[in-house]
């Protein structure tokens, strides 16, 4: 009778995580959200998202805590960079998206409340096909967005500076 039951267990238990990482169709890694400075203002999520499937997904975003979440996707046109505002996102199969917040990212604006710098937010995404995928991550300050090179050390100039030799 034992022996029923674990085989019972064990292939009810299979069936189930087969179904579950079936139905994986996200994965993301590295996933940041950025406090943008005005005139944009609102915050960026940024990540790189990959579509494990085979088939081509569209991806829905929403963030507790905000009224808007949408993909902001660049669009240059005559040498000038706009962003177009769209509900969903196509990923193809096998494919991969990087968010950045100077390119393609998720932008949330009209927070419930006053956010701050550490405030943690969970970003949800739903896939046309499969489970939704949740991220969270604190908020990081504007800075962090436009990190500057050092600037390179000025060697002295021989002479002690006042001009001839």
């Amino acid at each position: 009778m034992r022996h029923y039951f674990f085989l019972l267990f064990s292939l009810v238990f299979t069936l189930n995580v087969t179904s579950v990482m079936a139905e994986e169709t996200l994965r993301s890694t590295d996933v940041k959200i950025e406090s943008l400075t005005q005139p944009v203002g609102g915050y960026a999520v940024t990540m790189r998202l990959t579509n494990t499937s085979t088939e081509t997904i569209t991806i829905k975003a929403h963030a507790d805590g905000f009224s808007k979440a949408v993909f902001r996707i660049p669009h240059t046109e005559n040498g000038k960079t706009n962003f177009v505002e769209e509900s969903t996102l196509s990923i193809p199969g096998g494919g991969s998206r990087l968010f950045t917040s100077a390119g393609l990212h998720i932008h949330l604006s009209v927070p419930h409340h006053p956010l701050k710098v550490g405030d943690w937010v969970k970003i949800i995404l739903q896939p046309s096909k499969g489970n939704r995928l949740i991220a969270a991550n604190a908020i990081s300050p504007p800075e962090a967005l436009f990190k500057r090179a050092p600037m390179p050390k000025q060697r002295p100039s021989g002479g002690g500076g006042h001009g001839g030799h």
